[in-house]
């Protein structure tokens, strides 16, 4: 992602679950120091776009992304997300993108419509490697 020109962000592995994203339900943790450190994150959208609300004073363009693990149904998934925020950013920008990541890891992947309660209706597409949605976008 840093040879795409992102910028690697890292955030929190806990969260409030008053977070806006839509996804997985997250782990509630038992005895938590604050409701905003209370669940255990089952998705790395919410951080992303955390980063970039703490940032909307900084310049464009500005893309980043995290790797990082997520904890789904007791497991802990390793998950990618990404971010581009600037005048022109597009669909096409982040089809290229995703379809380029899936080639550099020796993946063949396929772009399919996709509805997803994160994006504009008619705005999003699955990512699909060897029949199975690996992603969205």
């Amino acid at each position: 992602m840093i040879g795409y020109g992102y910028l690697e962000v890292m955030s929190l592995a806990t969260s409030s679950p008053k977070v806006p994203v839509m996804g997985p339900a997250p782990v509630v943790i038992t005895n938590p120091v604050s409701e905003e450190f209370s669940v255990i994150r089952a998705g790395l959208l919410g951080g992303v776009l955390n980063m970039l609300r703490l940032n909307k004073h900084r310049e464009l363009p500005q893309r980043v992304f995290e790797i990082g693990d997520v904890v789904l149904d007791g497991t802990n998934v390793q998950r990618i997300a990404g971010a581009s925020i600037h005048p022109k950013a597009s669909f096409t920008e982040m089809k290229s993108l995703v379809v380029s990541l899936m080639r550099d890891l020796g993946k063949s992947s396929e772009v399919e419509p996709a509805k997803d309660g994160n994006y504009i209706p008619g705005r999003c597409a699955a990512v699909l490697a060897d029949g199975k949605r690996v992603g969205v976008f």
